[in-house]
């Protein structure tokens, strides 16, 4: 499986592409939940997962953003 690109990038070029609204709170987390999908059967590296839980703050995030309001560096 290939990974989405937006998984492999890192997190301050993660953190400007947010604050420019090219990438959602909610994209960047379907393509890591997706990373996690595809390795961690083999690494075994998450113990628990809460991509229910993260979708929301994924939401609320993207909701802030489109107020004008930002949380701070790693926003999203």
């Amino acid at each position: 499986m290939a990974l989405d690109p937006v998984a492999l990038r890192d997190a301050s070029d993660l953190a400007g592409a947010l604050a420019r609204r090219e990438l959602s709170s909610r994209e960047l987390l379907a393509a890591q939940l997706a990373r996690v999908e595809a390795l961690d059967g083999d690494l075994g590296a998450v113990v628990t997962l809460t991509a229910d839980r993260a979708a929301e703050e994924a939401a609320a995030c993207d909701e802030d953003l489109a107020a004008g309001r930002r949380r701070g560096p790693l926003h999203g």
